[in-house]
């Protein structure tokens, strides 16, 4: 009973018609938006145990180049703390690393009537924060903006990130990232 109430409200959600989006997104507007997350990881096996905990805080400022093309920046901070184990040996490990990241993002637009579809490329400068370590990473991905009112939407999107350079010799690294924004538009 509780998926198909769900899937009822998503179904709802999906093709309700919002007549917010098509005044506030156009060239001169600003748009502010934010994402915050958390994982936490407990895996056993064998003698060996591991917990890690991340948290990311994740701010943007993008401003509308034409009606359908955005240009900002990203800020991210993120934290990991892995704790690991081992009980045949008896060692036990903490590692904890910070890391600030900041770069351009260019957005594009598909714009629709009610849902809003877009793609989206940027670069991130990140650095270890107590560390002498930075890397570069990219990142490609799309989502769409759901206006809730004429100035705010839900943004769920999906990026990949891939690491570019890395001070860190033979170290290769990706994701994939599916997460949800709350963007703010201020109009001009």
């Amino acid at each position: 009973m509780k998926s198909e109430l769900l899937f009822l409200l998503l179904i709802i959600f999906l093709f309700t018609e919002s007549q917010y989006s098509q005044n506030i997104m156009k060239e001169g507007t600003y748009t502010l938006s934010g994402s915050v997350s958390f994982s936490y990881n407990d895996s056993k096996f064998n003698d060996n145990e591991s917990t890690s905990k991340s948290f990311s805080f994740s701010p943007q400022f993008l401003y509308f180049l034409s009606d359908q093309i955005l240009l900002g920046g990203n800020i991210r901070f993120s934290y990991l703390e892995n704790e690991l184990k081992n009980n045949f040996f008896n060692v036990e490990e903490k590692i904890v690393n910070k890391s600030f990241s900041i770069g351009p993002i260019l957005r594009y637009y598909f714009t629709k009537k009610y849902l809003n579809p877009f793609v989206e490329g940027s670069f991130l400068y990140s650095e270890l924060i107590g560390r002498d370590s930075q890397d570069m990473w990219g990142e490609i991905g799309g989502g769409i903006n759901y206006f809730l009112s004429n100035a705010v939407a839900l943004e769920p999107f999906v990026n990949y990130a891939f690491l570019l350079d890395s001070d860190e010799d033979n170290r290769e690294s990706s994701t994939i990232v599916f997460g949800m924004r709350i963007q703010y538009y201020i109009g001009n």
